[in-house]
Parts: structure tokens; C-alpha cells; sequence
């Protein structure tokens, strides 16, 4: 299905398209021709290509919509220079706010994250980094946990509600007043597919932040009183709102006022997601990711450390694998080891271990289970030595450890 859009050889003719199409191009920071082009491709079949992803839980497929390579690298160029420039989380948000400069105090701000959202239930502040042993942050020990999911979040949000947002922000920018309409029509085409936001596109992320920026504030506004007090706490990471109480209860006028402002919204409610836990019947857990308050800290659950234990596994043997075609085809030739190597398997090991760095501040913390299937990294956890392995994979030799597994050799 074609969404319905302004036609780009109409926009290209007419004076005041052509400046506005110009104008675009000037905001996000690309050619006329590479954003006409990109138009071009998102109006047509070959806009995206859709793919099925398994669900994280192995519960159904979550479908993708991936752009085409024309046209994701301008949707980047809108969202590095337009949207993530002018985007200001609200205090509950943690979801897509990487670490950013701000102008006014003229210091880096600690970035927000599934991780932060974690931390910030048990007292710490949004931008600011955790430390368990400061006495400056008023602490908080949970008892109860609300979380409820979103039903078809990107999907939900129509390409109307994203041409509102994208004029309130060019809005803001207080420079593009004439054809500002136009404009926002044109980032509308880039950004939505078929009518909505395409779960896949590099600007959906921060595009659903701040269609539910209106959410966040009455969720604060809601609850002030409670929040000042620190006897409630909530924080949204994309379609996931989470919410943790000092009592033992969430009590059911609570959910239901927070699923009434949900919907008044503009989105429904996976009611097979929402979860009401206490810490009598099950460890707090806040987008996956375990709550100590007593110890101050968080933490993967087990099933999480098997998942990864796995994935490091075959990783590892995939890089072995890679390593091996290269002695066996690659040696005498011009090419090198990065042509043979497994990027996927390369960036699996460094996600997973770049994640599980950011929990465990400490090497002593790092589960150890981690790493037990290979017996050079099962008794201890070295940061300086993956750093290290990773830095030998990505200039295209492997160090001995490597080699040592290979019978090639």
C-alpha cells in the first residue's frame, strides 16, 4: 500500500517546493539530490524490506521494516542532525538518549538507558552516573513493581501525530518559519511507511520518545506528590512503563489511573505483558534487568547470563571458523583476515560483553558463568584482555589464545 505523500517531481517544479525541498536538505544536513532520491525510494516498492525477528522471550515474531540503504543513510542524517539535536528527554524517559553536551552547564551528561531506568528505581537521578556508595542520593528500597507494555507501539503512532510533532520542532528551531509546513510534509514521507512510524528506521526511536512526550508529563504531573516523596517511582523505556512503590502493593485505583492516561493517550495496552510483582514472590525486575536495593545494585537474571553465555560461545567458534578459512584460502592472496572474518559474530561478543560492562562496574562483579566454556577466561574476568582480543580482531590478526584452539596451525 502507497501512503499517500507530495509528489517529488511537483515539489522539484514549483518555486516554493523547490526552496523547501532545499531547505530540508539544509536542516538534516544532505544533498538536495540525496534527499529527492531518498523520497523517491521511500514512495516506492523497494522502500523497505520487512523481516521477522523472534520475539525476546521466543513468544512470536516481531516484524521489521529495514529501510533501503539510500534511504537510511539520509533518515540518519535527519536524526543526527535534526532530531537527536533538539530532543530533550522528559525525566521518566530512558529509552534512545545516548550521552550528550549541554550548552547551558557546558559539562557531558551521563546518557539514559534501559541500565539508567534500572538505577533510577532505586533512587539515582536520570543523568547521572550510579555510584553505590554515595550518600548524596536519596536511596530508595522498592517493595512492589507495576510494568505494562505497549500493544503495536510504532505501528500505533500515525503519520498525522508525527506531522503535529515534526512542526512543534521545527517550531522550536525558530529559523524555518517560510514553507515550514511544506517541510514538515517532506520529513513526514522520510520517516513514516505505509501510514505510520516502521519499526526499523533510524528516526523512529526518538520520533516515538516524543510522541509520547504528552504521556510522560501528565504521568509526572500525576504523581508529583508521590514522586517528591519518593514513594512511587516511574520510567518509561520505549513502549515499556514501569513502576516501583515502597509498600508492598501497587493498589488497583494506581494501575488503573496510569492505563486510563495510557489509552486516553492514543495506546492500547498488551494486557499479556502487564506484570504485578512484590519482592515476597519474585526479585524486582525492571526491563530485564534485577534490582538489589539492599546491596545497591543491579544485576542480569540467570536466564539472561545463559542466553549470553551461549551466544559468546558460538561466537567464539564462529571467529574461529573465520580465522580457519583465512589460513586455508586467504594466506597467499591479497586478502586479509577482515575479509573472512564474522562481522556479526565479532559484533555479538562486543555487545554483549560492552552491555554487561556497563552493569558490572567492577571486574570482581562480572558473572564468571559468563565465560566458563573456555577454560583461558573461566577462573577469572579481565577487561584489559578482551579489550585487547578485540583490538587484534579489528586490526585482522587474532592473538594466541585464538590460535592456540585452531588445528590448522
Amino acid at each position: 500500500m502507497q501512503q499517500p505523500s507530495l509528489g517529488i517531481q511537483s515539489l522539484v517544479e514549483k518555486t516554493l517546493g523547490k526552496l523547501a525541498l532545499e531547505e530540508t536538505a539544509r536542516l538534516i544536513g544532505v544533498d538536495v539530490s540525496d534527499l529527492v532520491k531518498a523520497l523517491e525510494i521511500a514512495k516506492s516498492s523497494d522502500g523497505y524490506r520487512h523481516k521477522k525477528i523472534l520475539k525476546k522471550r521466543g513468544k512470536g515474531y516481531r516484524r521489521i521494516d529495514v529501510p533501503h540503504k539510500d534511504l537510511k543513510w539520509v533518515q540518519r542524517a535527519c536524526h543526527i542532525n535534526l532530531l537527536l539535536r533538539h530532543f530533550k528527554p522528559t525525566p521518566i524517559c530512558h529509552s534512545f538518549v545516548g550521552r550528550r553536551f549541554e550548552k547551558d552547564s557546558l559539562h557531558w551528561i551521563f546518557g539514559r538507558s534501559v541500565i539508567s531506568g534500572a538505577w533510577a528505581h532505586l533512587g539515582v537521578p536520570p543523568d547521572e552516573e550510579p555510584d553505590p556508595k554515595s550518600n548524596s542520593i536519596n536511596w530508595r528500597k522498592p517493595r512492589s513493581q507495576l510494568a505494562i507494555d505497549f500493544k503495536d507501539a510504532f505501528p500505533s503512532v500515525s503519520r498525522t501525530r508525527i506531522k503535529e510533532i515534526l512542526q512543534k520542532l521545527l517550531e522550536q528551531t525558530g529559523k524555518y518559519q517560510a514553507g515550514a509546513d511544506i517541510i514538515a510534509e517532506i520529513l513526514v514521507d522520510l520517516t513514516t511507511w505505509n501510514g505510520v512510524l516502521p519499526q526499523g528506521a533510524p528516526t523512529s526511536p526518538v520520533l516515538f520518545n516524543l510522541a509520547c512526550r504528552d504521556l510522560d508529563e501528565i504521568l509526572i504531573g500525576e504523581f508529583s506528590d508521590e514522586e517528591q516523596k519518593s514513594r512511587i517511582k516511574i520510567t518509561r523505556f520505549c513502549d515499556d512503563i514501569s513502576v516501583t512503590r515502597l509498600s508492598k502493593k501497587i493498589g488497583l485505583k494506581t494501575r488503573g489511573k496510569i492505563e486510563r492516561l495510557i489509552h486516553k493517550n492514543g495506546f492500547q495496552i498488551n494486557e499479556e505483558k502487564t506484570v504485578h510483582w512484590q519482592d515476597s514472590h519474585h526479585v524486582l525486575r525492571i526491563n530485564s534487568i534485577n534490582l538489589d536495593p539492599i546491596n545497591r545494585r543491579v544485576f542480569l537474571p540467570r536466564e539472561t547470563i545463559e542466553r549470553f553465555r551461549y551466544l559468546l560461545y558460538r561466537s567464539w567458534q564462529e571467529l574461529e571458523e573465520s580465522f580457519s578459512w583465512w589460513l586455508v584460502l586467504g594466506r597467499d592472496s591479497d586478502n586479509t583476515i577482515k575479509y573472512f572474518l564474522n562481522q556479526a559474530a565479532y559484533g555479538r561478543i562486543a555487545g554483549i560483553v560492552g552491555y554487561c560492562r556497563m552493569i558490572y562496574k567492577e571486574d570482581s562483579e562480572m558473572p564468571l558463568r559468563l565465560f566458563s566454556w573456555n577454560p583461558d577466561l573461566s577462573g577469572y574476568w579481565d577487561q584489559e584482555r578482551f579489550e585487547q582480543i578485540f583490538a587484534d580482531i579489528s586490526k585482522g590478526s587474532l592473538i594466541q589464545d585464538l590460535e592456540d584452539h585452531l588445528h590448522y596451525f
